[in-house]
């Protein structure tokens, strides 16, 4: 409790500054049937995640220009894991300012993005209970079509896509790639590995807010969505072989 109670103390002392430029995410996602290939052995609501990530970074560098790196913190839950991510640093790879002069179209339409934090978890067997400290890096790219620049609705959108890379010293492996075929769906297909245990799956991500980019008044910011997303789709225990069906909800908020 005390450290969700100082988290929660440096995000509202940080939202009173009116110089910082803030992003939240919260996700909520659990498989609600989780079964065997024969069907035999069936269970309900199982591997729950919870996450809860706040963004936050000054307007401006010293020389008066806007910052490209972001930091970050959160309180995670992923099944039998529950963790906090002390401190992380979100970096923009392609932030440097667009000369008209000459081509370089590459950097407006793409974001690479570079990220690690240092995270404290803690794991729960059923009979035992482990603390240890963590680290994750990550990188991402995203590509976003060129008519999405100057238009703030999720339709202009269509046809971005993303690839995302995770790994961690303690073998816990994420990596994805989406595409979006329409102006508000995102087809997902990602390959997890925590605690030995490898899982595939596919999900459709379904944003809510049509104007879901209307705050993207930064370059930092122009592929942020602000809004609703909620998520769908069929995941493999590529160890066990077991089948689930992960549904979630997810909502992003910023205020640039």
């Amino acid at each position: 409790m005390k450290k969700i109670f100082v988290v929660l103390v440096m995000f509202v002392a940080l939202q009173s500054n009116a110089q910082m430029l803030f992003e939240s995410s919260t996700l909520m996602k659990t498989s609600i049937i989780y079964t065997n290939p024969s069907a035999k052995e069936i269970s309900y609501f199982k591997r729950n995640e919870i996450n809860e990530t706040f963004y936050w970074r000054k307007k401006y560098n010293k020389e008066s220009q806007h910052k490209s790196v972001y930091n970050f913190s959160s309180l995670y839950k992923r099944d039998s894991v529950i963790g906090l991510r002390l401190y992380g640093m979100d970096i923009d790879l392609m932030s440097e300012k667009f000369d008209k002069r000459r081509a370089n179209n590459f950097r407006q339409w793409n974001h690479l993005r570079l990220g690690f934090a240092l995270l404290a978890e803690s794991y729960n067997t059923g009979k035992k209970t482990y603390e240890y400290p963590d680290g994750e890096i990550y990188l991402s790219f995203i590509h976003i079509p060129q008519k999405a620049r100057g238009d703030k609705t999720t339709k202009s959108h269509k046809n971005s896509f993303e690839m995302f890379i995770l790994a961690s010293p303690l073998k816990r492996f994420d990596g994805y790639l989406k595409y979006k075929p329409f102006g508000n769906v995102w087809l997902k297909t990602y390959y997890h590995q925590e605690r030995f245990i490898p899982r595939v799956g596919l999900l459709a991500e379904i944003e809510t807010n049509k104007n879901g980019f209307k705050h993207s008044n930064v370059e930092s910011s122009k592929d942020i969505y602000k809004g609703f997303t909620f998520c769908v789709g069929p995941e493999i225990d590529l160890k066990s072989n077991h089948i689930s069906l992960s549904v979630g909800i997810k909502y992003d908020y910023i205020n640039h």
